[in-house]
């Protein structure tokens, strides 16, 4: 995919490691959102096709020779086969169940930030401070209620503890991380740094032995908590832009194929008939 990328995309060769290391991070986020968006046009082009696929159940039997329309139709079909079995479906079960278990409080969304990634948010938060954010800022963002939200803009608010969190863990995961920074970097906010991944990850305390950091997931924590990836490289704020702006093409490109397959489906099916 990564070899792909770079057949659209050209950039001096020095931030090779960098470029990768972001792109793989993003792809890591996002890559059972996206597979799961190519089965769902998959079953679809069957359905135009005639065939009858429940819209809670995947035929891969079927789905296999309906590759979506930028996919290899060899690589389609291995997936298939691979998804066709007990031991995916288990796997599949066993990760929908993860992601609709509660927090301590039973509660089952654990940020209120949509299908945008911090990346985005990082890029539309600097547009508004007119500076990048800290990891903090992010935080709030995505894991405020929408009423708090409207305070944190507005700058409504004395101290964190007025706001309200979508979750008890996330207040309390934000409040040990809020503390340790004055603690380690004093009391005047503007001389902390972005973010500081050791007292991130010091403020899971509690959690058990959940694997992932919360608020990070899957994605690189260096990248995510600093805007470093994890080989110690950084984007400067035009290659920032830059980055995400390509993102934000990629995505639009993704959506005009999508609807471009939908509607050749269509014409199929009335070809056919």
């Amino acid at each position: 995919m990564f070899r792909a990328f770079g057949k659209y995309y050209r950039w001096d060769s020095v931030n090779d490691g960098m470029i990768e290391s972001g792109f793989r991070s993003v792809v890591q986020d996002r890559y059972s959102d996206i597979m799961s968006e190519y089965r769902h046009e998959s079953a679809n082009r069957a359905r135009a096709a005639g065939y009858n696929i429940p819209n809670t159940n995947n035929d891969f039997a079927i789905m296999r020779d309906f590759e979506p329309i930028s996919f290899n139709e060899d690589v389609w079909k291995d997936l298939c086969k691979y998804w066709d079995t007990d031991a995916w479906r288990k796997k599949s079960v066993a990760g929908r169940a993860n992601r609709m278990s509660g927090d301590d409080t039973g509660t089952v969304s654990r940020h209120t930030g949509g299908s945008r990634g911090y990346d985005q948010y990082r890029l539309e938060l600097q547009k508004e401070l007119k500076r990048i954010p800290t990891f903090l800022e992010l935080f709030l963002i995505t894991h405020l209620t929408a009423e708090a939200k409207k305070k944190f803009k507005a700058k409504d608010y004395d101290t964190i503890q007025e706001l309200e969190f979508c979750t008890p863990t996330a207040r309390a995961i934000c409040e040990r991380y809020t503390s340790a920074m004055v603690e380690k970097y004093g009391e005047d906010l503007t001389q902390h740094p972005e973010g500081d991944v050791d007292l991130w990850v010091q403020a899971q305390e509690g959690r058990g032995k959940c694997r992932r950091i919360y608020g990070v997931g899957s994605s690189d924590l260096h990248f995510v908590v600093t805007g470093t990836s994890s080989n110690g490289n950084k984007l400067t704020s035009s290659e920032y832009q830059r980055s995400q702006q390509r993102v934000q093409e990629l995505e639009e490109a993704h959506a005009e194929l999508a609807r471009q397959n939908g509607e050749m489906a269509k014409r199929q099916a009335q070809m056919q008939k």
